[in-house]
């Protein structure tokens, strides 16, 4: 998330858990730890595996989604770590 993002709290208002995040300067850092992120997750290629919403169910951000099933928000962090190399704050949010 670049600093000064407010995504996160539209996602929150719609219901969302976040498991973590990891605030950066720039949006183009936060473009490359997502991007290597979700290629780990989704793969790449023609063996990437689909997202898990459509376009309608999230108008912004659809493409970015995956199942738990496949990758627990415990492993995406897992994953954003070693992506970055640099910790990224845990919290649990309670709803």
């Amino acid at each position: 998330m670049n600093r000064g993002s407010r995504r996160l709290d539209v996602f929150r208002g719609q219901g969302w858990l976040v498991v973590g995040t990891r605030v950066v300067d720039t949006g183009r850092e936060a473009l490359r730890i997502e991007k290597a992120t979700l290629d780990r997750i989704m793969g790449t290629g023609p063996d990437r595996i689909p997202p898990y919403l459509g376009r309608k169910e999230l108008p912004s951000g659809w493409q970015e989604t995956f199942c738990v099933a496949h990758t627990t928000g415990a492993e995406a962090l897992a994953i954003v770590r070693s992506v970055d190399r640099v910790p990224a704050a845990d919290h649990a949010e309670r709803r």
